[in-house]
């Protein structure tokens, strides 16, 4: 062929526009609003996500963005009111089991979660202790995510069916899951935990008085996740909601109003929880098909039929085994599979899409109405990193998208240097985002993901398959989620940990607790950090006091605790920002350091 659109056909890199029908009413217009968004996402990002977060109903509002570490600074709010908010009667949630469509009002939906939060309240459990969550892709596994967040628990989510049947069990307590939830069959993987909760049929129906839902602090840990290495990531409340809505607008095109999005990956993977959260804060609806309840092209049919969805979020592993397969030669128009009414909007997640796969799908098993694009979601990001704006641009087929707004992404070799044009190397983060996992939070970008990739001269992405990023084995706990911690104990008031480098040593961490609690509090922190995180989350030093100096504007004065712990106490007790200087000297005067060894201090 001599034309180079038809070239570029063959080769299945054509643009290909959406359909009018799902541009009309877009949030975003065009290409040219769609690159502005992305223009100032990058030059402002605290202010991109500031104007995000504040679509949220916060409990209490944020002062501030910030950054790694702080994002939303000052602010409190319940996630699961967050999702739940609403018209109590309008629609939320739908489900498939391969025969019929179930659908939940949002009221509905919240006794549901409500029912669960009240078995988990008779639990126990302070706030972030981990809950693994035992289920397949089902209504079920949603209602239990919502009830760890309305107690500010920490929710593991691990689908039984990953293959080898000790895998969850090793995964569960690698976490440090105190408790499980799960069903009937699954009821071997919960033994060795000391709280279980089995949902056999009819646990909806139990008569419950769930409490308040608690308002957590931003970088409270909402979701443990698990990347494809078994490395563990703890993705914090504030920015897993933040980035979730805003991904539901930008790259799944959600209008909100009972706009249906069908999402069918594992339960496991983190685009679950980043579409559920979003479509539900959004004011979707979201539409969950059973784990191996839609198995053919036919079954997919009926499905989508019956329940309607506008997008359809699929796996790629799964969108595989409805792909058609090719007819053959000389066959009769009759005996070609029936092509399907699909939804105006498809997003396969995945490392690779093929190009024929990519043709196969938009051009013979839907009816050539469904625009199809391709989208990564990270556990160690919390959310998507990249995908098109749909309903707004034209985009190329088979693994190449842009970065999603208010994620700086580059391609970096295995030092960490930008790679020139067109050269593979790994997808990295230039700068840290607010659903960025806890443990990565103050580590220097680049940050690397489990994703090879290259970038061309457009700045479009091209996939490459997914490979596993060497990082160290103990990553350094963020100082937010030990403070999380160590506030869930028992008689203490509030929590401050701060991170020093001595000359010529590791980071070092101190913690210093405001409690009017008796002797044994400083080791009791320490052993449940020890128990919870790891002998290297322990800090160098506890130490418990009766207040804490803050600002006169009422900010913790982070920077003096600093200077105590790293001995650099000259001057502090004329600091002029204290709102009581008097707190600060009896603070220097209560202090003990830390014994040899580095044992906590009294």
């Amino acid at each position: 062929m001599s034309a180079a659109g038809d070239r570029m056909s063959l080769l299945g890199l054509g643009r290909l526009e959406p359909p009018e029908g799902l541009r009309a009413g877009a949030r975003i217009s065009g290409a040219a609003a769609y690159a502005e968004l992305l223009r100032r996402a990058e030059q402002d990002p605290p202010a991109f996500w500031a104007e995000q977060a504040r679509e949220l109903p916060w409990r209490t509002p944020f002062a501030e963005a910030g950054g790694p570490g702080v994002w939303f600074a000052g602010g409190r709010l319940s996630p699961v009111q967050a999702c739940l908010a609403g018209r109590a009667e309008e629609p939320v949630l739908t489900g498939w089991d391969g025969r019929a469509a179930t659908t939940w009002s949002r009221a509905e939906l919240g006794a549901r979660v409500g029912a669960l939060a009240t078995v988990f309240q008779a639990w126990g459990l302070p706030p972030a202790a981990r809950v693994l969550l035992a289920l397949p892709r089902s209504t079920e596994l949603l209602a239990a995510e919502l009830a760890c967040l309305w107690l500010g628990l920490t929710c593991v989510p691990l689908d039984p069916q990953l293959g080898d049947p000790g895998r969850v069990e090793r995964r569960g307590q690698a976490a440090g899951c105190k408790a499980g939830v799960c069903e009937p069959a699954a009821a071997e993987l919960l033994r060795g935990l000391p709280r279980r909760l089995v949902l056999e049929p009819g646990w909806e129906r139990a008569p419950s008085a769930p409490p308040e839902p608690l308002a957590l602090e931003p970088m409270h840990p909402a979701v443990l996740h698990h990347e494809s290495s078994g490395q563990a990531f703890a993705v914090p409340a504030a920015g897993l909601l933040v980035s979730a809505l805003s991904a539901y607008r930008h790259l799944l095109d959600g209008r909100g109003a009972g706009d249906a999005h069908w999402l069918q990956v594992p339960a496991h993977h983190s685009t679950f929880a980043a579409v559920a959260l979003g479509a539900l804060a959004g004011g979707g609806r979201l539409v969950l098909p059973r784990a191996r309840s839609v198995q053919t092209p036919a079954e997919l049919g009926a499905a989508l039929a019956a329940c309607r969805p506008r997008v359809l979020v699929i796996q790629v592993r799964s969108l595989q085994r409805y792909a058609p397969a090719e007819a053959a030669p000389g066959a009769a128009p009759e005996e070609a599979a029936p092509r399907l009414a699909g939804p105006r909007l498809l997003v396969i997640e995945g490392e690779a899409v093929s190009p024929g796969l990519y043709r196969e799908v938009r051009e013979r098993l839907f009816d050539g109405q469904t625009h199809v694009v391709q989208a990564l979601c990270r556990p160690e990001a919390g959310g998507f990193l990249a995908g098109p704006c749909p309903a707004a641009q034209a985009v190329r087929p088979a693994s190449v998208m842009q970065a999603a707004p208010g994620f700086q992404v580059a391609v970096v070799d295995e030092r960490g240097q930008p790679c020139p044009v067109n050269y593979g190397g790994l997808l990295a983060l230039r700068a840290v985002a607010p659903s960025v996992a806890l443990e990565l939070q103050r580590l220097a970008p680049p940050l690397p993901n489990g994703v090879r990739m290259r970038i061309d001269r457009e700045g479009l992405l091209w996939t490459m398959g997914e490979v596993r990023v060497d990082r160290p084995e103990e990553l350094q706990v963020a100082t937010s989620e030990l403070e999380a911690m160590i506030a869930s104990l028992e008689g203490v008031d509030r929590v401050a940990v701060v991170r020093f480098q001595a000359p010529g040593q590791e980071d070092r961490t101190w913690a210093f607790v405001q409690s009017t609690r008796g002797p044994g509090l400083a080791e009791l922190v320490s052993a449940r950090l020890r128990e919870r995180l790891g002998p290297e989350a322990e800090p160098v030093s506890v130490q418990v006091v009766q207040e804490l100096p803050y600002t006169r504007s009422g900010k913790l004065l982070r920077s003096v605790l600093r200077r105590i712990a790293e001995g650099d106490t000259q001057g502090l007790e004329r600091v002029e920002a204290a709102a009581d200087p008097d707190v600060i000297l009896r603070l220097l005067a209560s202090v003990a350091p830390p014994e040899p060894g580095g044992k906590p201090g009294a």
